[in-house]
């Protein structure tokens, strides 16, 4: 062989080797930005999962359950009530709501947005310890005791 064959052997060889390590860059690359993703992604996820919050209120007759949300202003309620009390908060349903100071203003109802031309509901919302929440309805109401007006919720 001639030396200019070897020269030309050689570079073929380099260049060869030189656009396989450029190849393993870059699917290294890859796997490390898919990587970065998916732990940033998973993570946000389960932020969003611890973020609920399991309340539970029980007294005579019934048992009303809030998952709350409070990143997102909602909280979803399950109420049992065999008892002859009227209760404030619906079964299965959303609730919207807005924060300010200790008062909640609800802002939306399942599907019913309360129009801004309402008064809407008011909760005085006071948590004496960390797992006790207690919300206190603050509106008018028949003044016949019919009709709870203030649940304590403890944390589940």
């Amino acid at each position: 062989m001639t030396a200019l064959c070897v020269r030309r052997l050689l570079r073929t060889k380099y260049l060869l080797i030189m656009k396989t390590r450029v190849l393993k860059l870059k699917t290294l690359a890859i796997l490390l930005v898919v990587a970065v993703v998916s732990i940033c992604l998973f993570t946000a996820c389960e932020e969003k999962e611890d973020d609920m919050k399991r309340w539970e209120c029980v007294s005579d007759g019934f048992k009303i359950t809030l998952d709350m949300y409070e990143s997102v202003n909602k909280f979803y309620t399950t109420v049992n009530n065999t008892s002859q009390m009227t209760l404030l908060l619906g079964d299965d349903s959303w609730y919207h709501f807005q924060m300010n100071g200790d008062t909640m203003t609800i802002l939306q109802i399942g599907d019913y947005t309360i129009p801004d031309y309402y008064d809407p509901p008011r909760w005085i919302i006071s948590k004496p310890s960390y797992n006790v929440m207690v919300m206190d309805y603050f509106g008018t109401m028949p003044d016949d005791g019919s009709i709870k007006s203030e649940y304590l919720f403890n944390l589940k």
